[in-house]
């Protein structure tokens, strides 16, 4: 266990200091302007970074809703001249909540039994390919979408054995809900079982739908050779059912999972024009886009927080959102937004029904999730 530092003297910890040293001569306050964490908590000058070190400083011990509220979307760096990232100096600190016995929060329980039951034999399935078993690839579709749109895991998993020779299954979940709140060691417990699988279908590549999954597997598993379903897509070609639909013009929300994956921000765009539909891009897109209000494992400890950020998101918003993140659209969704996943588009012909559908509550998610394993068992 690292020690506690919990004086000023004892500068807060490595990652609080180097990023406070860096922040000493900044004035530009470009992540508060864009981040509705710091605005929330960063009220006095020079309203920067440094202002957000030591507020954990001073209270981060007896208020840790404090590192806790930031949603470790990654803008802050994005949008600053110096590659400043207010949210690793918070994850570090909850990491040391944890190692205190702090940490996570009582409201994180709901998150901790999503990954403890999201991770167990009940819903996990490794599989080669049902015909040959084999895996030269395999498909890694995360938590969220098995649960939100089942359809889609099932209509991508057999667009990629068209595609591809031998390609696997896994459904599991790469760990990120526990590195979010802090739980090192559960987190580096689920990663290593993942790549144990992998190792046991013979070390194939794996095709992430999700991208949170796929640079969390890129950052802290870089032995594991991983890429995104939707640049296996823009290589590969369109779906037929994907055709033939009356194209629309769309807002397109940048998963934060990809903020530092332009290959998946230019894939994502190359198939709604070749499926004929129109991009219209939010003054945050990209690189700079806008967290829809979930990242982090905020709601579950600060929902206005978490609200004021997907409210940022969509007051940009002027038309019906396409993003590519089941957990994006269940949100926008849920807001009374019309949105719908891009695999919906490229692997669902009757894809305008999907913009108005209603996100599965949490039952529902878990009977697909279960369900969708019984389906992979079977399959031939």
């Amino acid at each position: 266990m690292r020690p506690w530092p919990w004086s000023w003297s004892a500068a807060l910890f490595p990652a609080s200091r180097a990023e406070a040293a860096r922040c000493l001569s900044c004035v530009c306050s470009k992540c508060v302007t864009h981040c509705t964490f710091l605005q929330n908590y960063v009220r006095q000058y020079p309203y920067t970074e440094k202002e957000m070190v030591r507020l954990l400083q001073e209270r981060g011990k007896e208020d840790p809703l404090i590192p806790y509220s930031c949603h470790y979307c990654g803008l802050c760096q994005a949008v600053c001249p110096k590659d400043l990232h207010a949210g690793e100096v918070c994850l570090d600190y909850r990491e040391r909540l944890v190692d205190a016995g702090k940490g996570p929060l009582p409201p994180h329980i709901g998150i901790q039994n999503y990954v403890k039951w999201g991770t167990s034999p009940t819903f996990t399935l490794t599989r080669p390919d049902p015909a040959t078993g084999k895996a030269r690839w395999v498909f890694f579709p995360g938590c969220s979408l098995p649960g939100y749109s089942p359809h889609l895991v099932k209509a991508a998993y057999g667009y990629l054995r068209e595609k591809l020779p031998e390609v696997g299954i896994i459904l599991n979940c790469c760990g990120a809900p526990s590195h979010l709140t802090g739980e090192t060691a559960v987190f580096e417990g689920i990663l290593n079982r993942v790549a144990g699988e992998l190792e046991r279908l013979g070390r194939p590549e794996l095709i992430a739908a999700c991208t949170h999954c796929l640079h969390t597997l890129k950052d802290f598993r870089p032995d594991i050779r991983v890429r995104s379903i939707y640049e296996v897509m823009a290589e590969k070609g369109l779906p037929e059912a994907s055709r033939g639909a009356e194209p629309g013009i769309f807002n397109l929300h940048d998963a934060c999972g990809a903020r530092r994956a332009p290959q998946i921000h230019d894939a994502v765009r190359r198939l709604l024009l070749d499926m004929g539909h129109g991009v219209e891009e939010m003054p945050h897109h990209r690189e700079r886009t806008i967290c829809c209000g979930a990242g982090g494992m905020v709601e579950a400890v600060h929902a206005p927080l978490a609200q004021k950020m997907r409210e940022f998101r969509l007051s940009e918003a002027s038309r019906d959102l396409i993003t590519y993140c089941a957990t994006c659209r269940a949100r926008f969704r849920a807001a009374g937004r019309p949105s719908a996943h891009l695999l919906e588009l490229a692997l669902n012909s009757d894809w305008n029904r999907a913009l108005q559908a209603p996100p599965s509550g949490s039952l529902k998610r878990w009977w697909n999730r279960g369900r969708l394993k019984q389906y992979f068992q079977k399959l031939v």
